[in-house]
């Protein structure tokens, strides 16, 4: 079993995607948006991405962010049909996730490794999928246009016609192209967007505040309730400590 971790800084990122390896991508501190087989989704020490062997896992960061890959045999950590999933990382997880980086690696032939691998399997297959996530529209046009957003993610929020024009498409056709892909309006799905990126902004340190009015809310308390009624939970236990 193989590690890898590593700090990066206002940047976007795809670490290495090796044959016969599947990836669990989390980070120590810090956070970033991640995009794998189309589905975007917020990386933090709670909430990450498992990918299978060979899946691209973009990685996008505003600020400093400690990630952490672990890298686990594709034959016994792949899900059937799984491509890539947006999980919870139970506090367990995360602690074999830190013990395999300490150590360097885990050798199977030793037992102590052993057991460990053995729980890191156990707890990968009892993943759960996590709410802080947003499917990616698979349409070359609507595809552009969520990558616009992605692009310009701390920008003011960009409206539909903007969108529109820059995947070169009507406002009409964008949106029965995000309906039927995404299951959302364009406007709804760029709203669950900015969301992503405030839960970025949180685990990164921002106040909720700050996260509120960049996110485009006139006020913090308009955040919390929209913040609550996407994702189950309060925007205050996200951020860094």
């Amino acid at each position: 079993m193989r590690w890898y971790g590593l700090t990066f800084r206002a940047t976007t990122l795809t670490p290495p995607a090796s044959a016969g390896w599947s990836r669990l991508v989390a980070t120590r501190s810090g956070a970033c948006l991640a995009r794998a087989a189309g589905i975007l989704t917020a990386i933090t020490p709670e909430h990450g991405v498992y990918a299978a062997a060979g899946v691209p896992v973009e990685l996008h960061a505003a600020e400093s962010v400690d990630v952490r890959i672990l890298y686990v045999h594709a034959e016994r950590a792949a899900t059937p049909g799984t491509v890539a999933r947006a999980i919870v990382v139970a506090p367990l997880l995360r602690e074999l996730v830190e013990r395999t980086v300490d150590r360097g690696a885990l050798d199977a032939n030793e037992p102590g490794d052993a057991h460990l691998i053995e729980v890191i399997f156990d707890e990968i297959a009892a993943l759960e999928t996590t709410p802080f996530a947003l499917p990616m529209p698979t349409d070359v046009r609507a595809l552009r246009a969520a990558e616009q957003c992605l692009a310009t993610l701390d920008a003011p929020p960009p409206p539909v016609v903007q969108l529109a024009a820059a995947a070169a498409t009507s406002a009409r056709t964008l949106e029965r192209l995000f309906a039927a892909q995404t299951g959302c309006s364009v406007g709804r799905w760029h709203r669950r967007f900015r969301l992503l990126a405030a839960e970025r902004a949180l685990g990164s340190g921002a106040s909720v505040t700050d996260a509120a009015y960049d996110a485009g809310y006139a006020s913090p308390s308009a955040f919390i309730a929209a913040y609550r009624r996407t994702f189950g939970t309060t925007p205050g236990r996200t951020r860094r400590r």
